[in-house]
């Protein structure tokens, strides 16, 4: 038990730090950073709601799944949280694989507060 707690407390910690590593990115005017760091903190939100449910996924794609089919058509959260989901993920692999992703502080800007919302709404459950 202790260990699944600190697994948990460690996606959150995790989700956390990689906020303020897309804020840092952002700041640098490195755009496409600050999208994959907001993506990943969202990322790790979802790990620590699927851990407390005792859910392990093995990839990105799986993380996805469980989180809409055990929070979102379960209307434990809002549609919305998958949308910003589907954008940050699509985005990220742009901005990660791109040689010449087509992301703007604007942009970058509004993903940043989308993965902020994100993952203080999960960390409240």
């Amino acid at each position: 038990m202790a260990e699944e707690l600190e697994i948990i407390e460690g996606y959150r910690k995790r989700a956390r730090e990689e906020l303020e590593a897309s804020r840092l990115a952002l700041d640098g005017r490195f755009y496409a950073a600050s999208i994959s760091r907001g993506y990943y903190a969202v990322y790790y939100a979802m790990c620590a709601l699927l851990s407390e449910k005792g859910i392990v996924t093995k990839s990105h794609r799986q993380t996805g799944i469980e989180f809409r089919k055990n929070f979102v058509k379960t209307g434990t959260v809002e549609r919305k949280y998958s949308d910003i989901l589907d954008k940050l993920f699509t985005i990220r692999m742009e901005s990660d694989y791109d040689a010449i992703p087509n992301i703007d502080e604007r942009l970058a800007k509004k993903l940043l507060q989308d993965a902020h919302d994100f993952v203080e709404r999960m960390l409240q459950l």
